[in-house]
């Protein structure tokens, strides 16, 4: 007998795995907004991935106060915690080390833990459908920071953050820029900060300067002579987390919304003239990458969930030693993307076209 299942419409994989499955112990810095989802990522990717190419141990969590990272620790189930990421890095239980830690705080301990060996997690439209790619179009918009009593956060400091819309959001735009359409030519863009000033954290009664971008629009161009445009906002009243997707080509164009995540609308030229349209995808079939592993079709996962397609892809490819690009970023996406923002920053601030590195 077959030991391979359905429930629903769903396959659910062999009911027992073939021998034993390693472990590989997970040191996560960070304990707040990421780290948590990707401790929620660890812990269900063995149960959808099943079985898994290898089982996350949780092994420790790294944050600066104590008090809040050893409960982190506890409600998570690490096995330990430490507030100085030497030291989770040193800890030789540790085999990847997943940075969840601010901006200014990812080139340290990722140069440091890839020296001492680590696995080092730190956050193309192939088939022709749409013919040539012409054009791409992105927005990400968002609102949680357009009360003036809203305090000055990190993510609202230059020294920590670097920017502001630009590199919280926009890098996720031009990320997915480069990986549907390819790689950037040159940029023009333009900044604004709308609250120049907020309240200190610490003490609510004085004031500290905003010196990072609310939101900023650029036009670009593509080496492979696409043209597109991308924009991306803190101060858009009543968009909670909007990204919009929109790839256009000689045949067809293409367009996803982050909040929709389980639709994709799609429109050929092909299709007969007296039914041309856009139409909804529903993108929860078997067929679809990662739904195999999920729910009966028609039934839709969520944000937390791509996660999980993320953790169980490099853990694939730690335990059978296979490259994580071109589906997985790698750390050189990172230096192409960073590139784009420092671009875009000096086009805004010198009001002229500028070129991207090649």
């Amino acid at each position: 007998m077959s030991k391979e299942k359905k429930v629903g419409f769903v396959r659910m994989g062999e009911v027992e795995a073939a021998g034993e499955v390693r472990e590989i112990g997970v040191g996560v810095l960070g304990y707040a907004f990421m780290g948590k989802a990707h401790t929620n990522a660890y812990i269900k990717m063995p149960i959808f991935f099943y079985p898994p190419p290898a089982k996350p141990r949780l092994v420790a969590i790294c944050g600066r106060t104590e008090r809040a990272v050893a409960e982190a620790a506890k409600r998570y189930g690490y096995e330990t915690y430490y507030t100085d990421w030497r030291s989770l890095i040193r800890d030789e239980r540790v085999e990847l080390v997943d940075n969840c830690l601010p901006n200014n705080m990812h080139a340290a301990p990722s140069i440091a833990a890839a020296e001492a060996g680590k696995h080092v997690l730190c956050e193309l439209i192939e088939e022709g459908y749409i013919g040539k790619i012409l054009q791409y179009r992105a927005v990400y918009l968002q609102e949680w920071i357009m009360d003036p009593s809203f305090p000055l956060v990190w993510r609202l400091r230059k020294s920590i953050a670097a920017s502001g819309a630009l590199g919280d959001l926009g890098a996720h735009i031009i990320d997915l820029a480069r990986f549907l359409v390819g790689e950037l030519s040159s940029v023009c863009g333009m900044t604004e900060t709308f609250i120049k000033e907020r309240p200190l954290p610490e003490d609510p009664s004085k004031k500290g300067t905003v010196d990072v971008d609310d939101v900023f629009i650029a036009m670009v161009r593509f080496k492979n002579g696409a043209v597109g445009s991308l924009e991306a906002s803190r101060f858009c009243a009543g968009r909670k987390n909007y990204q919009r997707i929109e790839v256009h080509g000689t045949e067809g164009s293409i367009v996803f919304n982050l909040e929709r995540l389980n639709e994709l609308e799609v429109y050929s030229k092909r299709d007969p003239e007296d039914r041309m349209g856009f139409r909804t995808i529903l993108v929860t079939e078997t067929v679809h990458p990662f739904m195999e592993h999920w729910w009966p079709h028609g039934h839709i996962i969520g944000w937390e969930h791509t996660f999980i397609h993320e953790i169980h892809h490099l853990v694939d490819c730690i335990v059978n030693d296979k490259p994580v690009a071109p589906w997985g970023a790698t750390f050189y996406d990172g230096l192409k993307c960073q590139e784009v923002i420092e671009a875009i920053l000096k086009s805004a601030e010198e009001g002229r076209w500028v070129n991207i590195p090649s």
